[in-house]
């Protein structure tokens, strides 16, 4: 039997600092332009025939990442070792909170450092 599934994607960017300790350049502070993009699912569409408006998306996505948006992550943090797994894993903790719609899950959560660098973070 197949199971179907609905997915949408929303992109955000956000530029911040910070530094790894003891992690050679990346022990400098420094910044980066990060890209956030999170997931949401649904085996169902809701009566507009969507799995989430967009927009409604972006809306929670920015409560979560505006603090942080051209901040110093050690610094919002308290924590030496702010990673783009680390940022993964607090925004999607922190947004799978704001989504009330029912039957839709956040599925997962990317970040991008640099194009060529990413860290998800999603629940099994």
């Amino acid at each position: 039997m197949v199971s179907e599934m609905y997915s949408v994607t929303r992109k955000v960017e956000i530029s911040s600092a910070h530094f790894i300790k003891g992690h050679g350049k990346c022990g400098k502070v420094h910044g980066h332009n990060f890209i956030i993009e999170v997931t949401v699912r649904s085996k169902h569409l809701n009566t507009e025939n969507m799995v989430m408006d967009y927009n409604a998306l972006k809306k929670k996505l920015e409560k979560i990442v505006g603090p942080i948006d051209h901040g110093f992550l050690n610094e919002i943090f308290g924590e030496m070792y702010v990673t783009s797994e680390f940022l993964a894993r607090y925004i999607f903790e922190h947004l799978a909170d704001e989504i009330q719609e029912p039957e839709v899950r956040l599925q997962k959560v990317r970040v991008y450092e640099t194009e060529n660098n990413w860290a998800e973070y999603y629940e099994v």
